[in-house]
């Protein structure tokens, strides 16, 4: 029997992160339920074990794509066997759970006539600009909008919905043998059909994306050229469960997205360990996925913690009342978040054909979303890393006007310009990772030393024309100021280990050393230092021990 490779979706909810108006998701075990999903035509060996036990639904059966199985009338007994005799460590299982509450991050403020000089975040993030000089996206550069539905009749988004080119419409044939009929424009997991036409919620995050452009109406998208898949996972007749989050980002690997948004509350999830498999997997199949920081004005929200997913913060974004650029008051922030982006208000599309300004981290995400598939769109080579890196290299400071949340905010507020035109080579990742938070003494030179653990090839003299550490004992109150220490360097490429030796000895203790900007990495900076203090434009602030001597 070949080598089977499953991934079981079980996705646990622990406290959400409140929104405007929302109270934190609860969640219901539904009984005798057991979700699986699985690689490589793996669908008949579970019917084949399972098939005159329990009932086996299958969601998906193409070979060497993703399949999700359904298992119910599973006894404990049963789940007991399976998860005792499953020895490989890329088989997780889990049950199906029920989510209860509304976990989606934005609240409507107004609604009236569309003109896209009234989209203030187009001024703000250079969109014109960029369109001028690079285009405005093309059509094989798929953005998925995972939410509550799309308008696929509204003017300036009928034209941008993503075609099922494999399946005729309406002849009720699965034509592409994907496990859908007819999805001719996305699905509806939410009621479990082919309309994933919907909500007011998902038409503002597809505008804020992919509305169209010179068509005589309304506003724009900021990249307006990319298409829009819509798949609808919550607010119809069915319960957001595992089983349905699950089948709602399985279908857009499968067909094809290259860009995920999801504008909904996660941080229950971070605890749980097959909601982190499939996050894996999503990258790992190249694909980018952009989430909602959160609205509940909170430091370093549970969610920071995911690796996987770009976390996109709120500035506020009413030009006419010159806070822009500032954190919107609502948004969460400090470890793990990724970018920021306007928030506060944004102008988009939204039902009966209208626009209106709705405000949330949930508007923050897809304009940072759209901003990556202008980037893909303008270099289709480029792999999902690359299309970060120019991301993050190419955003505008905005330290000044939130002095209170450096290196908190993430790398900066998004500028689709000079995102287009920033570096695509990868970051480099530093980490402490010797010895932990503690320096050590050589022991045969008796002198301080730590360690920094880089994860690709960087130049030597880089290392080696740095000269000095600033440092000082950490200070509860009042201005910091530094102290220059001498050190010498040396690097192990093939280790990927910078040795910083001090010049003279330090008294035992606490020390903040400020590490200088070459050293700063693009992208969860705060996850990446573990043992840092704070990240800013500039600089990579670490706190360490000094032991005593012997």
């Amino acid at each position: 029997m070949n080598k089977i490779t499953l991934i079981l979706l079980f996705i646990t909810s622990l406290g959400f992160a409140q929104t405007f108006k929302s109270k934190p998701l609860k969640r219901h075990l539904i009984p005798g339920e057991l979700i699986i999903i699985c690689k490589n035509n793996c669908v008949g060996a579970f019917q084949k074990k399972f098939g005159k036990k329990a009932k086996v639904k299958i969601s998906n059966k193409n070979k060497n794509k993703y399949s999700l199985i359904k298992l119910t009338g599973i006894t404990k007994g049963q789940f007991k066997s399976l998860n005792k005799n499953l020895k490989n460590p890329d088989i997780i299982m889990g049950p199906n759970y029920q989510y209860i509450g509304d976990p989606r991050e934005s609240t409507p403020i107004r609604s009236d006539d569309p003109l896209i000089k009234d989209q203030d975040h187009h001024k703000i993030i250079k969109s014109k600009k960029a369109w001028e000089s690079h285009g405005i996206g093309k059509s094989n550069i798929v953005v998925a909008v995972t939410d509550d539905g799309v308008s696929l009749i509204h003017d300036d988004l009928k034209d941008a919905i993503w075609k099922n080119s494999k399946e005729i419409a309406g002849n009720g044939i699965d034509d592409d043998n994907n496990g859908y009929i007819d999805d001719v424009n996305g699905w509806d997991f939410s009621d479990d059909d082919n309309d994933p036409n919907g909500g007011s919620h998902g038409t503002h995050v597809a505008g804020i994306i992919g509305a169209t452009i010179n068509n005589g109406s309304g506003g724009s998208g900021i990249a307006p050229g990319v298409k829009i898949m819509p798949i609808r996972w919550y607010g119809g007749s069915n319960s957001w469960t595992s089983e349905l989050i699950s089948k709602s980002y399985l279908y857009a690997l499968n067909n094809g997205a290259n860009i995920i948004n999801t504008s909904y509350n996660i941080d229950g999830f971070v605890n749980d360990q097959v909601y982190r498999e499939l996050v894996k997997v999503i990258k790992e199949e190249g694909v980018i996925l952009f989430n909602s920081a959160g609205n509940g004005n909170r430091k370093d929200p549970p969610r920071g913690k995911i690796e996987e997913i770009v976390l996109v913060a709120a500035l506020d974004s009413d030009m006419s009342k010159k806070k822009v650029d500032s954190r919107a008051y609502f948004s969460n922030y400090g470890k793990g978040i990724d970018i920021a982006a306007p928030g506060h208000p944004v102008y988009a599309t939204t039902l009966n054909g209208k626009y209106g300004d709705m405000s949330g981290t949930s508007m923050a995400s897809p304009a940072a979303a759209a901003v990556a598939a202008l980037i893909w769109s303008h270099n289709k080579d480029l792999t999902r890393d690359q299309v970060l890196a120019k991301l993050y290299a190419g955003v505008d400071n905005i330290d000044d006007k939130n002095p209170k949340y450096i290196g908190q905010l993430g790398s900066g507020r998004i500028n689709s310009f000079k995102a287009l035109n920033a570096s695509g080579k990868k970051p480099v990742n530093v980490t402490i990772t010797l010895p932990y938070k503690s320096m050590k003494r050589n022991s045969d030179s008796g002198k301080l030393e730590f360690y920094l653990q880089v994860n690709t090839k960087i130049s030597s003299n880089t290392i080696k024309s740095m000269s000095y550490l600033k440092l000082t004992k950490p200070k509860l109150r009042g201005p910091i100021k530094y102290v220059k220490k001498d050190v010498t360097t040396a690097y192990d490429s093939k280790q990927g280990l910078i040795r910083f030796t001090f010049a003279e000895d330090l008294r035992a203790g606490k020390y903040i050393i400020k590490m200088p900007k070459k050293f700063i990495v693009a992208g969860k900076k705060a996850q990446m230092f573990k043992d840092t203090k704070a990240i800013s434009k500039t600089a990579a602030y670490y706190i360490i021990n000094v032991p005593p001597k012997s």
